[in-house]
């Protein structure tokens, strides 16, 4: 998979292995892009937070249309599912390696949960992240839907973030997934 999709999105190359189960990839230099945008404002304050910000989610956004626009039936073999584009299914700023300078998208990784399926998963997960953990306003998310060439409907982006964030409660139960859940139910539309 990793291997079909270098040139169309950035990914780790993968490295020969002699295990059939494990997979083995490049080096790709570069802090996660969650911990960059925090160190943005850790060191440099509220500002360049928000511009890190804004400079992921443009990435992701250009990452993702070129990811959803790779026709399904490339991956048929290799993916299960159905819908209309291949998707991530994680593609969070845990799973995203940036230039340390500019925030350039350097690799996607994890790869593991990858299907056939509606992107609006995969926007909704980048939404969902920046809502959460960094309460990013509407006009840091517009920036998303601006590079990934549209905006889907908020109620199908709102049930996804719904859904997903109710398959987080049912994998750990605690209650800060409890409190995730109700904060995601109450979202409205902000962009």
């Amino acid at each position: 998979m990793l291997t079909r999709l270098a040139g169309v999105v950035p990914v780790p190359r993968p490295l020969s292995s002699g295990d059939p189960i494990a997979v083995r990839m490049e080096y790709v230099p570069g802090p996660l892009a969650e911990r960059w945008v925090a160190d943005g404002y850790l060191t440099l304050g509220l500002e360049e937070s928000v511009r890190r910000q804004v400079a992921l989610v443009r990435g992701c956004g250009a990452m993702l249309g070129a990811l959803h626009a790779v026709s399904p039936r490339t991956f048929a073999d290799v993916l299960p599912g159905e819908g209309p584009s291949v998707i991530h299914a994680d593609p969070g700023p845990y799973n995203v390696i940036v230039d340390p300078v500019d925030g350039a998208v350097r690799a996607l990784i994890d790869w593991e949960l990858a299907r056939i399926g509606d992107p609006v998963e995969d926007l909704a997960v980048v939404e969902w992240y920046l809502r959460i953990w960094w309460r990013s306003p509407g006009e840091v998310l517009r920036h998303l839907y601006d590079a990934y060439g549209s905006l889907p409907e908020w109620p199908r982006r709102h049930s996804a973030m719904v859904e997903r964030c109710r398959g987080f409660c049912a994998a750990s139960p605690d209650e800060v997934n409890r409190e995730h859940l109700r904060r995601t139910e109450a979202f409205e539309e902000l962009c």
